[in-house]
């Protein structure tokens, strides 16, 4: 299972900013709300489940759960990105 962190809280209150990862080299912008920060990234991402931890002011996803079948050939298993490609 791995789990990565997409958005942290900025106390005080309900702001959030988004992880480096999920950014891609674009500068970090507070966000005002968590369904703004979810929708966020899911446009980025493509993320549709995250767990949300109030208490450590984080919101992440799970990858493997996110990344969809698995797509098998004739000579064994094969990624879904390498047939996209």
């Amino acid at each position: 299972m791995a789990i990565r962190i997409v958005a942290r809280r900025e106390p005080p209150g309900d702001r959030w900013i988004l992880d480096e990862d999920v950014l891609a080299g674009e500068d970090p912008v507070i966000l005002t709300s968590l369904t703004n920060t979810l929708n966020e990234v899911y446009k980025r991402t493509g993320d549709k489940e995250f767990n949300v931890d109030a208490g450590k002011g984080i919101i992440s996803v799970d990858e493997d759960r996110n990344r969809g079948p698995q797509v098998w050939d004739l000579y064994g298993e094969k990624v879904k990105e390498l047939l996209e490609g």
